[in-house]
């Protein structure tokens, strides 16, 4: 059974000994905080498997690990918010899921890790105690990008993250509301994509074994929140986020820059070859 599955998984799929201890990691740290999961996990499978592999993955296992909550979530969940950042995920998915198909994968993989390091840097940044501006189009927009985000890049979370922040609404609303909408738009998105552009690589057989390091880190999160809750989410998912996010643009720029100089000194070369 396991020469059949290792036969399998490994033509494609590589190193999954590595990706359960990235998810595991990445669903570590959104028990304890409440959030990152999707953030943190794309940011370190990019550095082993190509995008268009992980995402579907990672949008399986976010669904599932989130589902089981949902009923909870949606008793607490902000209703008018949730409806202004869904409209605003619907518009965005046809954008990302352009990306998703149109892009280069090392070219896609850059894109992303700087939209991760961008998000960070705005994680990090003084919230501001006045809100200005329009609260409506300001979710709109946030859900956009998160819509485009999390087909392309599976990092659907952080732009909605980034606005909640800067909202005055309770902690336990912003989370409520941030576990119903990333659970419908994780489900929205894993089917547009599946539907629309099958994946060349598998998905469920990787996702299922996946999700046992998954489900392991969640309850070991949930386990340490009830233990000691933190006070400051963000100062433990933001530097880890940041060290795999740096790491991932790193490692697409030194992929993406020989490839084009040695395009570039071939062509010269062809050339001047007469």
């Amino acid at each position: 059974m396991s020469a059949v599955l290792s036969e399998f998984l490994s033509p494609s799929l590589p190193h999954l000994s590595w990706a359960a201890l990235l998810v595991f990691v990445a669903a570590l740290v959104r028990g304890y905080t409440g959030f990152g999961f999707t953030a943190v996990a794309i940011a370190g499978l990019n550095l082993i498997w190509p995008v268009h592999s992980s995402v579907p993955i990672i949008l399986v296992l976010d669904f599932v690990a989130s589902a089981a909550l949902l009923p909870q979530g949606w008793r607490g969940a902000d209703r008018a918010l949730l409806r202004t950042l869904a409209i605003g995920a619907i518009a965005g998915i046809p954008v990302g899921l352009f990306l998703l198909i149109s892009v280069a994968d090392h070219l896609l993989k850059l894109g992303i890790s700087i939209v991760l390091v961008l998000c960070v840097i705005t994680l990090l940044l003084p919230r501001s105690k006045s809100v200005t501006g329009d609260a409506a189009t300001g979710a709109g927009v946030a859900g956009f990008f998160s819509g485009v985000t999390g087909v392309a890049g599976a990092a659907g979370g952080l732009p909605v993250v980034c606005y909640l922040l800067y909202q005055q609404i309770s902690a336990r609303t912003q989370h409520a509301t941030l576990l119903v909408f990333l659970t419908g738009s994780a489900l929205l998105a894993l089917t547009v994509v599946t539907v629309i552009q099958p994946p060349s690589t598998p998905i469920f057989a990787p996702a299922a074994l996946l999700l046992i390091p998954t489900l392991s880190g969640l309850g070991m999160g949930f386990a340490l929140f009830h233990l000691k809750a933190p006070r400051r989410p963000r100062l433990i998912a933001v530097p880890l986020l940041l060290a795999l996010a740096s790491g991932s643009l790193y490692n697409a720029g030194r992929h993406w820059m020989p490839s084009h100089y040695s395009n570039e000194y071939s062509f010269q070369q062809l050339r001047s070859t007469p």
